[in-house]
């Protein structure tokens, strides 16, 4: 009664065959043709219909084949079987079909997916913006001579909220007001005594509140305590120089000044120029055990002092608790030096008070229409401004007249003008300093000898625009 189970899977075997070869096929038919033609001139929008067409005709194809072939079958294979391998392929292109018709109503697909208008791309970036502009942001940087480079600092770093640099190389006949930033408080400072080099000078915004901690300074190490509060919370920022090859009494000291500062138990942020390398891996470095000791947490990976044959990460953050940073990278050197340091940045999660700006419109009077300015002002009825005898609503009306038609006839806009910026410091150059810092990125990614010539390319242009203005 039943059907030989060598002659079914012979059969079997023939079907397989058979669509297989309709897959795989050897040559383009004319309705490949036309459906390639389509794709390349109407590119992936058509691909729906293309998809459409190629599978209706294929599967009418696909039938005549298979049936051609089954109908060679052995004739010991049954009816039974020969109409189960027609249903079988009935099925095999209602559910294609079904896929192909759920494809077209779901309305196709997209070449480039993501959000659905530029508002809704630009709003997740202008969040994220909107994060770092209302932080507090810190930064550290071996400056080696700090009077000379004061107005590329004022320029660069002008955007933190408190900047500490190690070997300022000050001396005590060298007053503060001397060394002043626009927009800070008075410098704390640390200079080294009995020989030049070294020193530690932080500089802290206006509208930071924040104290000078001299009982957390233990003996002569270089270094400066701050405790810098906020609404609802402080913290201890310490900066530190330690000279190549300290002693270990050096390393003790420094080690009782933050088991000081941890014992008030506040956050603390350690940075500065500790001059030994943290790239090498190394477990019993004074850096280690000051982080075992203490919990600490190391923020920088990359190196931060280069020279002409080798790189080290020299200037470090520490915290105890990394949750209160958002963000810890280097940034770009100040300088075009055969060897230098980068900065090393750091944002907190506190909240903070912006800078205090207004806003102002300025008249790009060199790309005025005056002529229909002037045209605009013979319309005005400059007697029917006079038919009050109050003086001020007189002289408010023609003013009011004055300045709508110079709005419609000479080109302006908005700008935000921040009191702790100098003067000096122009648009030009801030657009300078904006471009280079993103040229500095992408050398950074690529690591590429062409990126980095750029870079220097536009930090030379930078500094000479910054001295230029300044003179």
């Amino acid at each position: 009664m039943g059907v030989d189970v060598s002659c079914y899977r012979e059969s079997i075997g023939r079907f397989l065959c058979a669509a297989h070869t309709v897959k795989k096929g050897k040559r383009l038919s004319f309705l490949d043709i036309i459906c390639i033609s389509l794709f390349a001139k109407y590119d992936i929008r058509i691909l729906p219909v293309t998809i459409l067409l190629h599978f209706v005709f294929h599967q009418v194809d696909t039938r005549s084949i298979i049936s051609q072939q089954v109908e060679k079958c052995d004739a010991r294979i049954s009816k039974c079987t020969h109409d189960r391998l027609h249903d079988h392929c009935d099925l095999i292109i209602s559910c294609s079909f079904s896929i192909v018709c759920t494809l077209l109503l779901i309305s196709g697909i997209e070449p480039n997916p993501g959000p659905l208008t530029a508002e809704s791309s630009s709003s997740s970036n202008s969040s994220l913006d909107d994060v770092f502009k209302n932080a507090v942001s810190f930064m550290h940087l071996n400056i080696q001579s700090i009077v000379p480079k004061l107005e590329l600092i004022a320029a660069e770093y002008s955007c933190h909220e408190i900047l500490s640099f190690t070997e300022s190389w000050l001396s005590p006949q060298v007053s503060n007001e001397a060394i002043l930033l626009p927009g800070y408080k008075t410098p704390f400072r640390r200079d080294r005594v009995g020989k030049a080099g070294g020193g530690v000078i932080v500089y802290v915004k206006d509208n930071l509140n924040c104290t000078e901690r001299r009982d957390l300074v233990v003996c002569d190490i270089e270094c400066i305590w701050l405790e810098v509060r906020f609404k609802t919370k402080k913290y201890l920022y310490g900066t530190f120089y330690v000279p190549p090859n300290s002693s270990p009494q050096v390393w003790e000291n420094i080690e009782q000044s933050i088991d000081l500062a941890l014992s008030c138990n506040l956050d603390i942020i350690v940075t500065g120029d500790f001059n030994t390398n943290q790239l090498r891996n190394t477990t019993n470095d004074r850096i280690s055990m000051i982080k075992a000791q203490f919990s600490l947490h190391q923020l920088i990976s990359d190196p931060t002092y280069i020279t002409e044959h080798s790189s080290s990460l020299l200037d470090l953050i520490l915290v105890n608790d990394p949750v209160n940073l958002l963000f810890s990278d280097i940034g770009a050197p100040l300088l075009d030096q055969i060897r230098y340091h980068v900065p090393v940045i750091g944002i907190l999660t506190q909240p903070y008070k912006l800078h205090q700006v207004f806003k102002r419109k300025i008249y790009m009077y060199d790309r005025g229409d005056y002529d229909s300015y002037r045209h605009q002002l013979s319309l005005v009825d400059w007697d029917a401004l006079f038919i009050t005898n109050d003086v001020d609503a007189i002289a408010r009306a023609i003013t009011d007249e004055l300045i709508d038609k110079a709005n419609k006839n000479i080109p302006n806009r908005i700008i935000t003008v921040r009191k702790d910026i100098p003067p000096w410091l122009t648009a030009d150059i801030k657009r300078m300093i904006r471009k280079k810092n993103r040229i500095h990125k992408r050398a950074k990614k690529t690591n590429s000898t062409p990126d980095w010539a750029k870079f220097r390319l536009f930090r030379n242009k930078c500094n000479k625009l910054v001295l230029n203005s300044k003179n």
